[in-house]
C-alpha cells in the first residue's frame, strides 16, 4: 500500500538486500514483536489476537523508523527494510507460538 503512495522504493544505491542493516530490522522487529506478543497476551487478550496486536505494534514502529528516515534524516522510506521487519515480526509471533 505504501508503494502506491511512492513513499517507499526499493531502488535505492547502496540498500542492499541482505545487510547488516537488514538484520538488525530483522533481530528487533523479532524482539518487539515478542514482548508486544506478551504483553498483551498478559492483558487478557486471546492468542490470535496478542499476535495482531503485536503484528500492528510492530510494523507501526517500523513505519515510523522509516518515515523518520525519510523526513528528519532526508534520506529515503526503504521498502526492502520493511521486508525485513515484516519478517521478524513474524519470527516474533512465531517464536511465542512455540514458548506457548
Amino acid at each position: 500500500m505504501m508503494w502506491a503512495t511512492g513513499c517507499a522504493t526499493f531502488q535505492q544505491p547502496g540498500d542492499e538486500w541482505i545487510a547488516r542493516d537488514k538484520a538488525k530490522h530483522f533481530v528487533t522487529a523479532a524482539a518487539i514483536s515478542s514482548v508486544a506478543t506478551q504483553a498483551a497476551d498478559r492483558q487478557g487478550y486471546s492468542e490470535s489476537e496478542a499476535r495482531f496486536i503485536a503484528f500492528g505494534v510492530t510494523l507501526s514502529l517500523g513505519a515510523g523508523k522509516e518515515l523518520y528516515d525519510q523526513h528528519v534524516k532526508q534520506t529515503y522510506f526503504s521498502g526492502k527494510d520493511m521486508v525485513w521487519n515484516v519478517l521478524g515480526t513474524a519470527a516474533g509471533n512465531a517464536l511465542m507460538t512455540l514458548a506457548d
